[in-house]
């Protein structure tokens, strides 16, 4: 463990490889718990299915990782499918990582993949999970994006009270 750092995870990494594909990203879930991977946002990770990825998130990173992403929500109700951010207390500071996955998921990758999940930007969905971040005491945000950096500059210039981005893609 690392007592005062996080390892953050931008996605795109349970998938790429013949190993991961054979066991569908098992082998890449099992490093990420090897090396302590704290907090981790997605991409490519969807096209294993919503079950598969759910089954991870639920299950093999239950009370070891938190999957973050404001952004994906139910296609029927617009309920959120994962939390929106984590708060992690870092040397006596309580950090916010929120979480921002690739908002083009089913464009860019198999729709049918992920069919009762929404993608997006939801600029004023991130608005609001970065206030309730601060109003819970949060003295620290980070976004943990696969926006890409044309997408996390725009937001940088619009979202108030994000103190850095960590953007993947």
């Amino acid at each position: 463990t690392r007592p005062h750092a996080l390892l953050l995870d931008g996605g795109d990494t349970w998938q790429g490889s013949a190993t991961a594909l054979w066991t569908k990203g098992q082998d890449m879930v099992d490093a990420q718990k090897l090396l302590g991977v704290d907090v981790m946002t997605g991409h490519w990770e969807f096209t294993y299915g919503a079950q598969r990825v759910k089954e991870i998130v639920e299950k093999e990173f239950a009370g070891k990782v938190d999957f973050v992403a404001q952004n994906v929500k139910t296609a029927d109700f617009g309920d959120p499918v994962f939390a929106p951010y984590t708060v992690r207390q870092i040397n006596g500071v309580a950090v916010a990582i929120v979480g921002q996955a690739f908002p083009y998921t089913p464009i860019a990758n198999p729709r049918h993949m992920v069919p009762d999940w929404t993608f997006g930007i939801r600029e004023p969905e991130l608005q609001k999970a970065v206030d309730e971040a601060r109003g819970k005491g949060a003295q620290v945000v980070v976004l943990l994006s696969h926006n890409g950096m044309d997408v996390d500059l725009k937001l940088a210039s619009r979202v108030s009270g994000i103190d850095a981005i960590l953007g993947g893609h």
